[in-house]
């Protein structure tokens, strides 16, 4: 008998070809299918992030740093408000002294708005921060003093706190009087009305415009208080007071 080995019967061998590829064809298949189909939950998710290992995440992260969400939100708080707003007033009335002392010293036309920013020893930066120009820090100066007469003409104020103006204007009347005069004049008159205007009623001007009767009482205002600093009109501050706040 040969020793080589016999080849097996075609009827033999064709069962189990047939079995192998019933058994390895669809289990390579299911693997594939099994593998590449995606999860419904994570189509819009990068690869190896899962749900709940990024609610761990976020959790993680929140508790690290509780104001996330505000980390690039601009804050101020409540003190910090008060300082800025201190700092702001200091520099405003430096400005404003500086601003009456040279008032006092040369004519209006003369004074620039470097003096200023020298006199007040603040930067040229810091001045315009606040003010545009000189005609500015006038205004800034006298609205205090043309509350009161703002306040008569509109029917509102009383004759104590109007005197109580015209005293302390009668006390630096040597500087005072030279802010009614031109070119000052005409800027302070136009920002008096103003005021006056914004505190008029609505029945109280008629049929008139409310700038025409503001600037009215403002041109009548300001020439008296000129007239009582020059001495022109000599009556004491409790009658021209009374006469600012009669109808």
């Amino acid at each position: 008998m040969s020793m080589t080995e016999a080849p097996v019967p075609a009827s033999i061998r064709a069962p189990a070809c047939r079995a192998s590829r019933l058994m390895s064809i669809p289990t390579s298949c299911s693997i594939r299918k099994v593998w590449s189909a995606p999860r419904p939950d994570a189509r819009d998710e990068p690869q190896g992030v899962s749900a709940s290992g990024r609610s761990r995440r976020n959790v993680r992260r929140r508790r690290r740093d509780p104001d996330a969400v505000d980390r690039y939100r601009p804050r101020m708080d409540q003190a910090n408000l008060r300082d800025l707003d201190r700092r702001t007033q200091r520099t405003r009335k430096a400005i404003s002294d500086a601003f009456v002392g040279l008032i006092f010293t040369r004519r209006y036309s003369a004074i620039r708005t470097a003096d200023i920013i020298e006199a007040a020893d603040v930067g040229r930066s810091t001045f315009y921060e606040h003010f545009r120009n000189k005609d500015d820090v006038l205004v800034a100066v006298m609205e205090p003093l043309f509350i009161p007469l703002a306040d008569a003409a509109a029917g509102r104020g009383g004759v104590g706190a109007v005197r109580f103006m015209l005293e302390h204007v009668w006390e630096q009347r040597a500087g005072a009087r030279l802010l009614f005069e031109p070119p000052m004049a005409a800027k302070l008159q136009r920002k008096l009305a103003a005021m006056i205007e914004a505190r008029l009623p609505e029945a109280a001007t008629g049929s008139a415009p409310p700038a025409l009767v503001a600037m009215g009482a403002a041109a009548a205002m300001l020439a008296m208080l000129r007239m009582w600093l020059t001495g022109e009109a000599a009556c004491s501050s409790e009658v021209l007071a009374r006469r600012f706040i009669a109808p």
